[in-house]
């Protein structure tokens, strides 16, 4: 595998026996695009808040940098600085496989970008909305459960739904309405709604 380059090659490729979010991502992902083999990042930017990655044609793929939660000026991908811009975005999504945050996140990122190239594909099943996602939803009466803070959406939510449920991993985000990351596992399957932000964590991997 062309990724075995990474660090993350040999983890990547234990984990991915079994089905997670990554892997069904980027399976659909493949699917989708034939050309994915030859699709390289234009650009790949780690920000201070978010980390951005861009294609050739245009797409850019955000997710959260994380950075609170790195080890400062340790990364598996600092040997690569300056040099992902190029790099097969195929290469670089599978890192959201990886147990290094810094590298998951650019994966995630990545994912993101293909993801858009994937539109006018699943044009009869996704439907793109402008504006806040809570005044496009249905959910009075529902039980909703939003990972990650995204205070204005959760206010509106909060106004139509029977109860909304917040989880935060950043405690700087989060008050006493505010659940911890850790409560995921045992809340998630109460509710009726799920919102999940872009930046995937390793909870989430298990099965």
């Amino acid at each position: 595998m062309s990724a075995a380059k990474f660090g993350t090659a040999k983890s990547a490729k234990h984990r991915t026996k079994k089905t997670t979010v990554v892997s069904d991502s980027i399976a659909e992902l493949s699917d989708a695009l034939p050309n994915i083999d030859r699709i390289r990042a234009a650009d790949v930017i780690i920000g201070a808040g978010y980390t951005g990655v861009s294609l050739p044609s245009g797409q850019i793929g955000l997710a959260h940098s994380l950075l609170s939660e790195q080890a400062p000026g340790c990364c598996e991908l600092m040997d690569r600085a300056g040099e992902l811009a190029g790099s097969p975005a195929l290469q670089l999504a599978r890192l959201a496989f990886s147990w290094d945050i810094r590298s998951r996140v650019v994966g995630v990122a990545t994912l993101n970008a293909l993801t858009q190239l994937t539109l006018k594909s699943y044009a009869n099943r996704v439907f793109t909305r402008k504006g806040d996602i809570a005044d496009h939803l249905t959910v009075r009466g529902d039980v909703v459960a939003v990972v990650g803070n995204i205070a204005p959406t959760v206010k509106r939510l909060r106004a139509k739904a029977r109860k909304v449920y917040v989880f935060e991993r950043n405690l700087d985000l989060r008050d006493d309405d505010i659940l911890p990351d850790t409560a995921v596992e045992e809340i998630l399957p109460e509710s009726d709604v799920v919102l999940i932000t872009g930046t995937f964590d390793s909870e989430w991997h298990r099965g």
